[in-house]
């Protein structure tokens, strides 16, 4: 695997860079392909934990390169822009520190953290403030682009799509940021749950795809911008799997060890350590989504998106059709767990469907609770053809492991359906 640095941050062609291999980036089946062989290939080092610091650190160094850095003032980014900026200046000719670009309302805590990590780094801070009108002409795009009502995937969409095309503006066509970060160190809150953390960590890391990187590139590619994702290289992946699982979570603090090797390569250790919260609220960017939504005449955000990413049908229609959207390739939802979000009956969610209009709204992937098919506009051989097509164990007119959730949504913003892989 070839490890270069790109060289001109103003002149790359839109993708996400997931890692170089013979000089080739790789496209995501590749990349998948070869994080499986990695599964199989890496085993757990028991060494201690400062062992593994110094080893994840080494390959992080050949991981980064001078770019930009999408910058919250979190350990992730902060890490990236430390390293970037030592060969910042070299690259453009002594100029001042590594541009960085921070997303946020004026009050958030990623702006307020951010500007005082970019102080400490001897950074060049861009803050792109978000406010009402700003959210109100930016917002559609990001769905239409997305094809998207899901509040988190378009609320964190926003914050990569007004931080990339505010690079755009200032001349620069590659973007380093913290991708995959929380998979290799388990910085989610399933992580804490996890009965096997290393393989929750692999899991994550394997179907990110669908869940955070089709945004990601579907917003780079829109705005003619590339992503570089130092975590994902496969060297860095490969030392941070053989890490074992009880350094990655220590005594309550997630991602211990990568902390440990911010703190080891200079970073200050007020930001190696400091709890961060999720961009879509540490940019405060849910909040002011609701507010516009609420001014818009809506109930919700979710109802809000849906009104624009669906321009048919009626209103519960169009909130069937969100949710629906939203259930991947490989996995089931069922009419009643649709019903339980938005509030309706799995008789009208039925009837929804049926009229659905889009070919990017899966209604084949929703079954009835005891795992019988249900109906298909285009008929039950059909719907039985795609579902195994994706994956989908069907016998005898039956999913084999339906999706059949139990507990009501609390949040009608942020409830997902609950999806079970089969």
């Amino acid at each position: 695997m070839a490890d270069a640095i790109l060289p001109d941050a103003r002149a790359v062609s839109a993708s996400i860079s997931l890692c170089e291999q013979d000089g080739k980036i790789l496209s995501w089946p590749a990349y998948r392909a070869a994080v499986f062989t990695l599964r199989q290939q890496v085993r757990v080092v028991e060494r201690d934990e400062a062992w593994h610091a110094l080893r994840i650190a080494d390959a992080f160094r050949h991981a980064v390169i001078s770019a930009p850095v999408l910058f919250s003032g979190g350990v992730d980014s902060s890490t990236i822009a430390l390293l970037a900026n030592g060969t910042w200046g070299r690259a453009n000719k002594g100029g001042r520190g590594l541009f960085v670009i921070t997303v946020g309302a004026r009050d958030a805590p990623d702006v307020v953290e951010a500007r005082a990590a970019s102080k400490a780094l001897g950074l060049r801070q861009l803050v792109v403030d978000i406010d009402q009108e700003m959210l109100k002409a930016t917002i559609p795009k990001v769905v239409a682009i997305t094809k998207s009502a899901d509040v988190t995937r378009i609320s964190v969409g926003l914050v990569t799509y007004v931080g990339l095309a505010a690079a755009k503006r200032e001349g620069y066509r590659l973007v380093q940021a913290g991708l995959g970060s929380e998979e290799l160190f388990a910085g989610y809150r399933r992580h804490r749950q996890a009965e096997d953390l290393e393989d929750a960590c692999w899991q994550g890391l394997l179907s990110m795809y669908h869940r955070d990187l089709l945004r990601d590139i579907a917003i780079a590619d829109a705005l003619g911008v590339r992503v570089h994702a130092p975590f994902l290289r496969l060297n860095v992946v490969q030392v941070a799997m053989q890490v074992p699982a009880r350094y990655r979570i220590v005594e309550g603090t997630q991602k211990h060890v990568f902390r440990m090797t911010a703190e080891h390569m200079g970073l200050p250790a007020n930001i190696c350590w400091r709890k961060k919260l999720a961009a879509q609220y540490g940019s405060r960017m849910v909040r002011e989504m609701r507010k516009l939504s609420r001014r818009e005449g809506h109930a919700t955000m979710r109802d809000y998106l849906g009104s624009l990413l669906f321009d048919l049908g009626t209103m519960h229609e169009r909130r069937v059709w969100a949710v629906a959207k939203e259930i991947p390739e490989g996995s089931v939802s069922t009419y009643g767990e649709i019903a339980r979000i938005i509030g309706s009956s799995p008789r009208t969610v039925g009837h929804a469907l049926t009229k659905n209009p889009y070919s990017w709204v899966p209604c084949h992937r929703v079954i009835k609770s005891d795992g019988s098919l249900g109906g298909f506009a285009r008929g039950m051989e059909e719907k039985q053809r795609l579902l195994r097509s994706e994956g989908v164990s069907v016998l005898r007119g039956k999913v084999i492991t339906p999706s059949a959730g139990d507990e009501k949504p609390k949040n009608k913003d942020s409830q997902k359906v609950s999806l079970r892989p089969v």
